[in-house]
This record gives C-alpha cells, structure tokens and sequence, in this order.
C-alpha cells in the first residue's frame, strides 16, 4: 500500500510543478506583451490611412488602425474567395484607406493584388499597395 500512496504523491507534486511552470510562463508572457504594447504605442502614424492585410489560402485578416485602442472592427476575417476579396475591398473603401500593405507566403496574394490594382489601388501612384512576400526574389 505504502507504495502506491508514494506514486499517487509523486504525480501530485508533477502536476503541482507544472502547474507552477504553467503560470509562471503566462505571466512572462503577458509581461512580454505590455511591454510590446507600450513600445507600438509610442511609434509614430506615418500613414494614418493605411491597411495591412496577412493572406493566408483560406482566409485574409485585414487590420485598418490600430488595434490597441479597444475598436475591434478594425480587424476583420474574410473569406479568400471572390465575394470575399469583393468584401475586402468594400472594407478598405469604407475605412477610407489609401495604402495597402500585403503579406504572403504563396501566391495566394496574386488575386487580391489584381483587383485592388483594377479598382485604384495602383502600385505607381497613389494609393500604393505593398507588397512583402517572403518567397520573392527581389
């Protein structure tokens, strides 16, 4: 019996430990992220009217400001379809953005691109569209 008590005890003291780790990296963690916040927060608005989009081959997230000032709708998921990409559209323009921002990995950005450009968003002039794709070749 005296066995098995010590086996039950030393799983206590396993979970008790993780438990211990657990915490103590959520609050490193959130420390870390107060810390990044408070350094974004200082930076200057270069360009109050622009976009960043992150594309991904199911979905696109689309960030019009900043984020950190409570206003959620300024993030929005959107489908990578083509009402989608219609959809985004219709968000920048609502937001009255001028500059966009994309980041893939792939060539999902290759659509979005092309119908930005279509609809006046043009690389050349103003608005200008950006374009950080970590596999181009420059």
């Amino acid at each position: 019996m005296a066995r098995g008590e010590s086996t039950t005890t030393k799983k206590a003291k396993q979970r008790k430990a993780y438990r211990r780790r657990k915490a103590r990296g959520q609050a490193r963690a959130a420390r870390a992220q107060q810390v990044e916040a408070a350094r974004v927060a200082g930076l200057p608005v270069t360009q109050p009217h622009a976009a960043g989009i992150d594309i991904g081959s199911r979905s696109h997230w689309v960030c019009v400001g900043c984020c950190g000032n409570g206003r959620d709708d300024l993030l929005q998921e959107f489908p990578a379809h083509t009402d989608g990409l219609r959809q985004i559209l219709a968000y920048l323009r609502q937001h009255g953005v001028t500059t966009v921002a994309l980041e893939s990995s792939g060539v999902y950005w290759i659509p979005l691109y092309e119908l930005l450009e279509a609809n006046g968003f043009d690389s050349s002039s103003t608005p200008r569209i950006r374009i950080c794709h970590a596999c181009k070749q420059l």
